[in-house]
């Protein structure tokens, strides 16, 4: 079962990998265009992400036993490769947050302050909510909890992705088999089959004629 566990973190580590890239630039163009707060073009980043959840869980379903994936693992796998694209992207933010744009955090409040006015809160109720969301908004705080958030958005879109992706084998037994066949193939030394009584009745005269 450790091949298979192996094979699982490192696929999953790997389109992890390669989504997070794409959410990663995706983000840079946003925040070179300045469109980093737009939430009519944010959905380009959940479009990016059903996208890459589409494609890693079919790719990983083609090289399980038979293409057999069941919801169960597919929901699971999702949710995995999520989770890794999140630390890349998680990174991003604190590197761009703490060195490359310390003032855009300023930015954000300037944002969300002109957001809760225009619901109608009154001056005060706004500096009081201004004032504890401060505490929270630094770069490790928004770094750490942007990987929660992403992981859990992940699980709710696997949840659904799930659903076209899995394939669920009609002999679950023969599924189970092939994955156990395919795991344990121990590498046994070279033993020499017996040879059949006429490969021996062979071989018997010609050791006769070396000794004469």
């Amino acid at each position: 079962m450790s091949d298979s566990k192996n094979y699982f973190i490192h696929s999953a580590m790997m389109h992890g990998l390669f989504l997070g890239l794409a959410l990663v630039l995706v983000s840079v163009i946003l925040y070179l265009t300045g469109n980093y707060a737009s939430k009519g073009l944010g959905l380009i980043t959940y479009v990016v992400l059903v996208g890459g959840l589409l494609w890693a869980q079919y790719d990983f379903r083609r090289y399980q036993p038979g293409g057999y994936c069941p919801y169960g693992k597919a929901l699971g796998y999702g949710t995995v490769v999520v989770l890794f694209s999140s630390v890349l992207t998680a990174i991003y933010t604190l590197v761009l947050l703490a060195y490359l744009d310390k003032g855009l955090i300023d930015q954000l409040k300037t944002i969300q302050e002109e957001t809760l006015l225009s619901k109608g809160y009154s001056p005060d109720m706004v500096q009081q909510q201004m004032d504890m969301a401060s505490r929270f908004m630094t770069p490790g705080f928004i770094a750490v909890t942007s990987i929660i958030t992403s992981t859990f958005i992940g699980f709710i879109l696997s949840l659904i992705t799930s659903i076209f992706t899995h394939k669920s084998n009609p002999d679950p037994f023969i599924s189970a088999m092939a994955e156990i066949e395919k795991e344990e193939q121990p590498s046994s030394p070279n033993i020499e089959e017996p040879k059949s009584v006429e490969e021996a009745s062979v071989e018997e005269p010609s050791k006769d004629k070396k000794e004469e």
